[in-house]
């Protein structure tokens, strides 16, 4: 479905007929140019009609802060990810009944107190205290993840994050919601929009740029993206 859109669609198909409704939308895809955008996320033409069924709803409610909760307890879990082996040490350490998964990067312990053993790395940025500061952070999954990469993009977003979150991340003057989108490669697969600050892997190397315009600068280590963003 193409990135840029404002409502997305579903369509309701019967099991039987789910293999086949992927045949013909991946048909569609290649029909109307999808080989030359290369992925969804830029491909721009429209959808077919039929596929243009009933529209998604709108975004849920507010995000869900991390600590306590009615039912439970709330940890953050920056860019939705966290190692099983944690989790279910998590789990078995606070005793909760169930687990539950939001749309906002949060997983909910249900039955449970206010003391809760996290299941992230004790050095894992706060994604309310980066939110709190007016910052998102995106980065593509990365290696050893995405052959394309070639670079842990999510080590670096993190070290961004942590300046955010301390208010030391710099950045042109913008109102309102500020993005960092640490790429792994030319796809932008994280956030296929405009960002705030965009910073790229080429080559072995990285390129940092505002917004749209092109790269102010190129050719960088993730240590000298860092020391570019970092503000006293």
């Amino acid at each position: 479905m193409p990135a840029y859109v404002e409502r997305e669609f579903r369509h309701y198909v019967d099991a039987g007929q789910a293999v086949e409704g992927l045949i013909t939308l991946a048909r569609w895809f290649v029909d109307s140019g999808g080989s030359v955008a290369g992925r969804m996320a830029h491909h721009h033409a429209p959808l077919p009609e039929w596929a243009r069924g009933d529209a998604l709803p709108g975004a849920p409610g507010p995000t869900l802060r991390t600590g306590a909760h009615p039912l439970g307890f709330v940890c953050g879990l920056p860019f939705g990810q966290v190692e099983a082996a944690r989790l279910a040490r998590a789990v078995l350490a606070c005793g909760a009944t169930a687990l539950r998964i939001t749309p906002w990067r949060r997983v909910l312990f249900e039955g449970v107190g206010d003391k809760l053993p996290s299941p992230q790395d004790p050095d894992a940025p706060d994604i309310d205290a980066v939110a709190a500061a007016g910052w998102r952070v995106e980065a593509c999954a990365g290696a050893p993840f995405c052959p394309q990469a070639g670079v842990d993009t999510r080590a670096l977003a993190f070290r961004l994050m942590r300046l955010a979150q301390r208010g030391m991340l710099q950045a042109p003057s913008s109102a309102g919601l500020r993005v960092v989108h640490v790429s792994g490669c030319a796809k932008a697969c994280a956030y296929p929009r405009p960002a705030t600050i965009n910073v790229m892997r080429r080559a072995g190397v990285f390129d940092l740029g505002w917004q749209t315009a092109s790269p102010l600068h190129v050719g960088l280590s993730a240590d000298a993206v860092v020391s570019h963003l970092e503000c006293c």
